[in-house]
């Protein structure tokens, strides 16, 4: 609604992709028995997410997972010469560290917050039975 408004969510959105590609680094950086991946700069990892994203724009759910990982090995194989089982690898972790290691926290939150997902079904049935349309 103003600019600083908008700045501050530019603000937020940056730290949240810095973040990310910290992330992709530090994923890259364990595995240290592939010098390609240990030595993972944080601005080769751009193209790396780049690649991620590109294999995440179609998917379906559970099998895009294994086409973003195949897609993210590709990039690692071809951009920086990696070991196809490493960049395999690598790609699964980074799979894991930046899509699925949220749900704990959801979860806890969700418990801190007192949502219910029987509840939820329950108000949604009464909807549904009460709306005639």
């Amino acid at each position: 609604s103003s600019a600083r408004d908008f700045g501050v969510v530019v603000l937020i959105s940056l730290t949240m992709w810095g973040m990310i590609g910290w992330a992709y680094v530090e994923t890259a950086h364990a595995f240290v028995q592939t010098p390609e991946l240990a030595g993972l700069t944080f601005s080769r990892t751009m193209l790396l997410m780049a690649a991620s994203i590109g294999g995440s724009l179609l998917q379906l759910p559970i099998i895009g997972w294994f086409t973003q990982i195949a897609v993210t090995a590709a990039a690692m194989h071809g951009f920086y010469g990696a070991p196809i089982e490493a960049a395999t690898a690598c790609g699964a972790m980074l799979l894991v560290v930046t899509f699925l290691c949220i749900i704990p926290t959801g979860l806890v939150y969700s418990r801190i917050e007192h949502v219910s997902l029987k509840k939820i079904a329950s108000e949604s049935e009464a909807a549904g039975a009460a709306d005639p349309g």
